[in-house]
């Protein structure tokens, strides 16, 4: 690195420099002695200077690597439901098979709250109740807590992936782990 040159003013200047990251979070500071114009003072070298600075921004840079992979080896959305899904499959009783994403979950809820929708302004209203009620019944069977495997999704993520859980254990689901509605009507029948 090229050394900077500093021309003294008058005795005792200080140069300030403002790097982003200084020890006191302030103003870095090189006190300088009287110097003749253009002569090489040593406090102003670049590697003096800037030394400090970029030894910390070594270290950050490093640590934020660090960082990130970790959160790299972390699991992602997917595999979080997918092992709640099955951490569920006991609770719920359904087919260990049955292992949706939150938006595979997600699709299978809507679809019976549409179904249901559907059945109340189509004026079968008790069989809707029946069918909501049922449902409501499966999620509270195995108990309020969470299983260990699903300690990494949200609330709402959660709640979801119980719901679907519950829908496939009660044997409402078709090809492909989508909601039917016919098997609903058959199993309320029962």
């Amino acid at each position: 690195m090229e050394p900077l040159l500093i021309r003294a003013l008058e005795p005792k200047e200080v140069l300030t420099n403002t790097p982003p990251f200084s020890r006191d979070g302030g103003a870095f500071t090189i006190p300088c002695r009287a110097v003749g114009a253009g002569d090489y003072h040593p406090a102003a070298s670049t590697d003096r200077a800037l030394g400090g600075t970029m030894r910390r921004t070594t270290i950050l840079l490093a640590a934020c690597l660090l960082a990130v992979g970790a959160v790299g080896c972390s699991k992602s959305d997917d595999e979080n439901a997918k092992d709640c899904a099955t951490a569920l499959t006991e609770r719920t009783g359904g087919d260990s098979a049955d292992t949706p994403t939150v938006s595979e979950a997600a699709e299978r809820v809507d679809a019976l709250d549409k179904t249901l929708a559907s059945m109340v302004r189509s004026g079968y209203t008790s069989v809707a109740k029946d069918a909501s009620d049922t449902v409501e019944q499966k999620t509270q069977e195995g108990g309020k807590g969470r299983p260990k495997g699903c300690e990494a999704l949200s609330e709402d993520d959660y709640n979801v992936l119980l719901m679907a859980k519950c829908i496939d254990a009660l044997g409402w689901t078709g090809e492909g782990g989508k909601f039917d509605k016919l098997k609903m009507v058959e199993g309320l029948g029962d």
